[in-house]
């Protein structure tokens, strides 16, 4: 388990996200969750997966880098590739994990706060909650992480 900062690239058209985690591999296996069940919360970056199919990205770390500088380093990439023209939704590096439910009453408890629409989209999924943590389980055990 490293955090750092990593970039997603479209092999076609050469444009990328940057982004950063504590945990690269586990947000890299959301974000494939994300966009092969078509729910990425980045329009963007879905609608290019999509069109061009998932073997035309290439995910690679750029920087493991100490949680304390995370936004830092990853504003000097983003500067740097300019990806705010390409997928990454702000030309800021800044936290766009969406902030927890703590309510112990919600349908959803203790996962992420879903736009509307994606929310109904959400709930046609039987027990995505423990899908995506069963790939993301089995991944981090195959990596020996």
């Amino acid at each position: 388990m490293s955090s750092g900062i990593y970039k997603i690239t479209n092999k076609q058209n050469g444009k990328v996200y940057i982004g950063s985690s504590k945990n690269i591999e586990a947000r890299w296996y959301s974000h494939i969750w994300g966009l092969r069940k078509d729910l990425h919360r980045n329009a963007k970056l879905q609608r290019s997966w999509n069109k061009h199919g998932e073997s035309e990205f290439l995910f690679e770390i750029l920087a493991e880098v100490e949680e304390s500088r995370l936004f830092e380093v990853e504003q000097e990439f983003i500067d740097s590739y300019e990806a705010w023209k390409d997928y990454n939704i702000c030309k800021r590096a800044q936290s766009h994990g969406l902030p927890l439910k703590t309510n112990p009453l919600d349908p959803f408890p203790l996962t992420l706060k879903l736009p509307k629409g994606l929310r109904s989209r959400v709930r046609l999924i039987p027990n995505w909650q423990n899908e995506l943590r069963e790939v993301i389980e089995k991944w981090v055990k195959s990596r020996g992480v």
